[in-house]
This record gives structure tokens, C-alpha cells and sequence, in this order.
């Protein structure tokens, strides 16, 4: 199939779940045999082009007028397009009408089959009358459930603003994806998420799951040196380190529990706005030598950072549909305590291969922690479930099978009605 592929993001422009996830489904779709072109927004200020950050999500890496015909990709990668007048990694700033003029001038000149989002990704092409080629969405998550995680904020003029572009995108999402032939969520809590929020025909909605090369993921391996280095059981947080992300509940709760004992140490990975907040809040387990701090890992070593770790915590604030972070520790044997909050509570059995706790209740993160502290042999079996999950429930190969068989469908439906 000739697949045209929508995306506001990949890991050109700053690694993420959603980056990544984007990246891995357009290198599989591809190695599956299937030519993609990738339409996305236009590379950060001063990111570079060219085989370095090509080689990080395995995409031809080009930035070229969207009505120029894309040069032929290097052997088994799809072509990216990077829209220039476009704002990076965001639907706002004419990324809609951008990818779709530049889909338009592709399609005349070789005809697509089918064409992927990659949540609102494709929103510019299903807002036609007649689009002229059917769309299946992967959806992430949903206007409102954006809306929700914003509204729990202390309202700011940014959280305000945020939560009127949140309640635009809901109007336009009910409008737009009953338009999808297919849509797959990434959890079975985004779906009744989706179909609570929307329109849609519940046929038509199904899930898809995030994947893990659960090859690469692994609990044997070599270990990030500068976490394997603290003393206790590792307990590691990471990703982008704002107030949304909930960082600042579980380091509290941390520090309560480092105040009446010393069996473990904290890791704590990322970048952010909240950068140096946490790290002062951290101060009184780093003064004991408890706890390390170390910017954005590259993809290829986070495998490394997770085996360095015992409890994976993921205690965010914000209504998520799924989170490949969880999936990735899960495969590599760590337990996870998450959030119950959003989709988040539907990837794993509480208490067989990973544990929930409330957002924003400290003591609930510390109850839950302190638990697995006193029952090293729950830990270890809670680990090898979660391993087990991972392995059979979210592998890669599973989750790009479901996304080919869907865009096949897709395709067959239009190929029927023509």
C-alpha cells in the first residue's frame, strides 16, 4: 500500500511517547513492505538536518516545499516531509492546511491507498468534503480528556487558554472522527474515554495499544552507569519534568519515607519548567547521597536506564490514555506504580503486575511504595508479570500487525466502493 502518514511530531523534534510511537509505526509500516510518506511539522529553530537526526527514528530526513514531489527515501525508510511554514510539534499554525495541500500535490502525482493520523494528525484531510482516500486514526487521547487535566490546574491565563483550545478541538474532534473508517485507541480506557465523548460507531472503535520491541526491552543487559552507581532499591522517575507530571506528590512522598528509612535511592530523568523545583524539593535525599539527577536519556540506552531500576514510578496529574513509558518498564522487569487517572489504570491488573495510586495524594504514593519496600518477593513477582504482560500484550510486532491489518481494511472498503 501507498500510505500517506500524519503526524505533528517525530523524534526529530524532541523524544516523547508520542514521537517515538509515530517514528516505530512509520519505520514498521515500511519494513512490512508498504511506501509511507510522513507529513509533520517543521523541525525546531536550529535543529539540524540530515543522517544524525535521521538516524534516531529511522526516517529520510527532508525539508522541502510541499508542492515539490518528495525525493525517493533511503532503502527501507519512509519519506518525511517537514511542512516549513508550519509551527513545530503543534496542529496550531496552519499544520491542518499545510499537510493537506502537501498530501493534495503527492497524491496527484502518485495516487495513496490510505492514509494514517496519528491522533488529530489527520484532521486537514478528514475536514474535506470528500476526502479522497480513507483515514485510520491512532488515537493517544482526547480533547477531553486534555480538557479535564487542564481544569484540575490552578487556573493561570495559560491553563485558561489552553482549556479554550481544548474545548475547540472536542467541537472539531466530534465533527471530524466519525469521518475515520477506523480508529484504534492505545488503551481500553481510551476508548470508553472516546465513545463517551463522541459520536462514534462503537464498530468502528477498537484498541490498538502502544508497542515495545520487548527484543531490546529487556530485564538482561548492561545498566546506565550513572544510576546503577546508588546504594538500596532504585526507584526512578522520569520524563518532561512539568507541574502536569505529578513529579513533585511522589518526591514527597519520597521524602517522607527517607526520613524513617534508608533502603532505597531515587532517580529522577528529564527536562522541564519544573526542573529546579524538583530538585530543591529533592535536596534532603541528595544530601544523603539518595538521589541523582540526569537530563533526557537518548531512546537506544533507555532500556539501559529502566534495567538500572527496581520501581518505575509514573504519578501524573494529567489524564493520559496509555503511556509507552510504563510499557517500556514493565519489559524491562520494573514494577510500576501509576496513577489511576485516565487510560492509565487499564494497562495492567492492580496488584498482579503493577499498582495504582491516586493522583495528588501523597500518602497514597508513599503507602504503595513502602509496600513493595517491605515485600522484596511481591516486587519480584509483581516484575516478572509485568515482564510477561509486556511481552505478550503490547510487543511491536502485535501492535503494527493491528495498525496493518486496520489500514488494509481501510483500503479494501475504498477499493470496493470504486
Amino acid at each position: 500500500m501507498r500510505i500517506a502518514f500524519f503526524t505533528r511530531c517525530l523524534p526529530e523534534h524532541g523524544l516523547g511517547g508520542m514521537e517515538i510511537h509515530a517514528a516505530q509505526v512509520a519505520r514498521g509500516l515500511v519494513a512490512h513492505g508498504h511506501e509511507v510518506v510522513v507529513y509533520t511539522t517543521r523541525l525546531p529553530h536550529g535543529t539540524a538536518g540530515g543522517p544524525p537526526t535521521a538516524a534516531r527514528s529511522g526516517v529520510s530526513n527532508t525539508e522541502v516545499d510541499p508542492t515539490t514531489p518528495p525525493h525517493p527515501p533511503a532503502p527501507h525508510t519512509p519519506v518525511v516531509r517537514y511542512l516549513p511554514d508550519t509551527r513545530p510539534r503543534s496542529y496550531l499554525g496552519g499544520y491542518w492546511p499545510a499537510s493537506r495541500k502537501a498530501f493534495l500535490a503527492d497524491h496527484r502525482s502518485v495516487p495513496f491507498d490510505v492514509a494514517y493520523s496519528e491522533s488529530a494528525g489527520g484532521f486537514g484531510l478528514l475536514g474535506m468534503k470528500e476526502a479522497p482516500v480513507p483515514t485510520v486514526v491512532f488515537l493517544v487521547g482526547t480533547a477531553g480528556m486534555e480538557l479535564r487535566s487542564k481544569l484540575r490546574r490552578t487556573p493561570t491565563l495559560r491553563s485558561l487558554l489552553g482549556a479554550a483550545w481544548n474545548v475547540v478541538n472536542l467541537i472539531q474532534s466530534r465533527r471530524l472522527l466519525p469521518r475515520a473508517a477506523r480508529i484504534l485507541c492505545e488503551s481500553d480506557g481510551l476508548r470508553t474515554w472516546a465513545l463517551r465523548e463522541m459520536p462514534l460507531d462503537p464498530g468502528r472503535v477498537s484498541v490498538g495499544r502502544l508497542g515495545v520491541d520487548t527484543q531490546r526491552f529487556t530485564p538482561e543487559g548492561p545498566t546506565l552507569p550513572a544510576l546503577s552507581s546508588l546504594t538500596g532499591t532504585r526507584i526512578l522517575m522520569g520524563g518532561r519534568l512539568e507541574a502536569e507530571k505529578g513529579f513533585d506528590i511522589a518526591l514527597e512522598a519520597l521524602t517522607r519515607l527517607a526520613a524513617r528509612r534508608d533502603d532505597f535511592s531515587v532517580a529522577l530523568v528529564g527536562s522541564g519548567s519544573q526542573e529546579t523545583a524538583l530538585r530543591t524539593q529533592a535536596q534532603s535525599l541528595a544530601q544523603k547521597g539518595r538521589f541523582a539527577f540526569s537530563p533526557p536519556i537518548p531512546h537506544d540506552r533507555l532500556a539501559e536506564m529502566y534495567r538500572a531500576a527496581r520501581i518505575y514510578l509514573m504519578p501524573t496529574r494529567r489524564h493520559e490514555g496509555s503511556a509507552l513509558s510504563i510499557v517500556e518498564a514493565m519489559a524491562c522487569g520494573c514494577v510500576v506504580v501509576a496513577s489511576r487517572i485516565g487510560g492509565l489504570a487499564t494497562l495492567f491488573e492492580e496488584g498482579e503486575d503493577g499498582l495504582l495510586a491516586a493522583p495528588d495524594d501523597a500518602a497514597a504514593w508513599e503507602h504503595q511504595i513502602e509496600a513493595l519496600l517491605d515485600d522484596p518477593a511481591a516486587c519480584t513477582r509483581i516484575a516478572r508479570a509485568a515482564r510477561e504482560t509486556a511481552r505478550t500484550r503490547y510487543d511491536l510486532a502485535f501492535a503494527l500487525d493491528r495498525i496493518e491489518d486496520c489500514l488494509r481494511a481501510a483500503a479494501a472498503i475504498r477499493g470496493a466502493s470504486s
